[in-house]
């Protein structure tokens, strides 16, 4: 998508990325065609790929604000000057005026949003979606605004059935589905905003982003969370994806109703699994069979699709393990831990450091959830984050399972810098960003470290071996720099 100052739109189309097949021009944020048919005309003859001519109304979250024949006009012209399509709204492609021979007609809606109960949504966006059949549209476009990521979900399931071509587009950040999996969908194309441009439509992204995911993806994955802007897992699972040759693809899903969106998701078989993140660990493990180690945590943080419905799973008590583990080069039992947290994180650590002997202190925010916490896992009661004891006097690991420091939040640690010695292990569940205050104070004081990258790269692994078994076994060491890469994390 194009638009800003003429000469900036002609900067862009001459840098166009490799990959791009069909440009946008927005010809309402572009004032300098407006009355100029011969600029119009020279830049369409300059796009390097065919060219979409859109003007789009106020009425319809446009720029214009002229007279609407001024407006149908200029789309007409746009045709005459060789754009090969041509986006028009539903309610004015009777007042369009004949388009020049073999130019293609995309029918929109551009809705400022949906009424009632989440329930009665799937309804409105048949008949919305319904609303586009016109027997001159050779695609349909709907424009949704989104309220949660289930919406997302019902916008491309009932998209990928129509038998006109249909771009579905989940509007701002909880829409962000849709653009990634909707070629995989059936949509024609997805809309992206050119580099360096300013974002037009809420949610839009670059071409790099859209060009790692699969447009022949048959299984489709997701991370459940609010708010889950921050998370990699979407970067990095789609770049294995591509790695191990899969037809899959990888969104973000921020919604505050997970239950909600798994029902949805229930009615379309290409979910097959999820990662799941604050603050529905604990949320979804009702009416869900338990593996295990999900069970005596009473958390979860991976679902995967079966036979019988949905199962959970617990990775992130697995790599806890796994990385003390490695760092002690022993086992775990009689090992002093303070434990900071009492979330779904936090009770993975507890379930597993519980089971394998370690002697765990809770540290908490409140002691009205921290303490209860404690006593659910026989755990013994610290008290509040700020009274963990100096290094001298403290325990030999501190396990940050708090969302404290973590992006976009302000630069902070959960612990004084005191509390870190020569000796203790200072373990950080925060990789965003990857090197957090916790982290920084904690090498400082001479204290080893285990990183949230480490953590999240080890519980990634084990997701990806629940989502494909033995095919995950293909994948390089986690020593390997390439996981960093693909997470865009470096």
């Amino acid at each position: 998508m194009l638009h800003g100052p003429l000469e900036g739109v002609r900067g862009e189309l001459s840098a166009l990325e490799t990959g791009v097949t069909l440009v946008e021009l927005r010809l309402d944020a572009i004032p300098e065609l407006h009355a100029d048919s011969r600029a119009l005309r020279e830049l369409i003859a300059a796009a390097p790929v065919p060219v979409l001519a859109t003007c789009r109304p106020q009425r319809e979250g446009g720029l214009w604000t002229g007279a609407e024949e001024d407006r149908l006009a200029l789309l007409v012209a746009a045709s005459v000057a060789g754009a090969s399509w041509i986006d028009v709204e539903a309610d004015a492609l009777a007042s369009l005026g004949p388009l020049l021979p073999g130019t293609r007609l995309v029918v929109s809606r551009h809705p400022v949003g949906l009424e009632g109960a989440a329930s009665e949504r799937p309804a409105q966006i048949a008949r919305l979606l319904d609303s586009l059949d016109h027997p001159r549209a050779e695609v349909a476009k709907l424009a949704l605004p989104c309220e949660d990521a289930r919406d997302a979900l019902t916008l491309l399931r009932l998209s990928s059935r129509r038998q006109v071509p249909t771009i579905a587009i989940g509007m701002g950040f909880r829409g962000v589905a849709t653009r990634l999996l909707g070629p995989s969908a059936g949509a024609p194309w997805t809309y992206a905003v050119a580099p360096g441009a300013e974002v037009l439509a809420p949610g839009q992204l670059s071409p790099d982003a859209l060009r790692s995911v699969s447009s022949e993806a048959r299984a489709w994955f997701g991370v459940l969370g609010a708010p889950v802007t921050h998370s990699r897992s979407p970067h990095l699972m789609n770049a294995v994806f591509e790695r191990l040759g899969l037809q899959a693809a990888y969104t973000w899903l921020e919604t505050e109703d997970p239950r909600g969106l798994l029902a949805e998701a229930d009615l379309d078989p290409r979910w097959r699994g999820f990662s799941v993140t604050i603050p529905h660990k604990s949320a979804l493990l009702e009416g869900v069979e338990l593996a295990p180690e999900a069970a005596a945590a009473g958390a979860l943080n991976t679902l995967v699709r079966s036979e019988d419905g949905w199962r959970g799973h617990n990775t992130d008590g697995l790599a806890v393990g796994v990385l003390l583990r490695a760092r002690l080069g022993q086992d775990l039992s009689g090992l002093r831990v303070a434990l900071l947290g009492n979330g779904g994180a936090a009770r993975a650590a507890a379930a597993v450091l519980s089971a394998a002997g370690a002697e765990v202190e809770v540290y908490a925010r409140s002691e009205e959830r921290g303490r209860p916490f404690a006593e659910e896992f026989g755990l013994a009661w610290g008290g509040l984050l700020g009274t963990l004891p100096l290094a001298s006097q403290g325990p030999r690991v501190i396990l940050n399972a708090t969302s404290v420091g973590m992006t976009p939040a302000e630069d902070a640690s959960p612990v004084r810098d005191e509390v870190f010695g020569p000796g203790q292990i200072a373990y950080d569940l925060v990789y965003t960003p990857p090197e957090t205050r916790f982290l920084r104070e904690a090498a400082a004081r001479g204290a080893t470290r285990v990183s949230g990258v480490e953590h999240f790269l080890a519980q990634a692994r084990a997701q990806l071996s629940l989502f494909w078994g033995d095919r995950a076994g293909a994948l390089p060491d986690l020593d390997d720099p390439w996981w960093l890469e693909a997470a865009r994390l470096v």
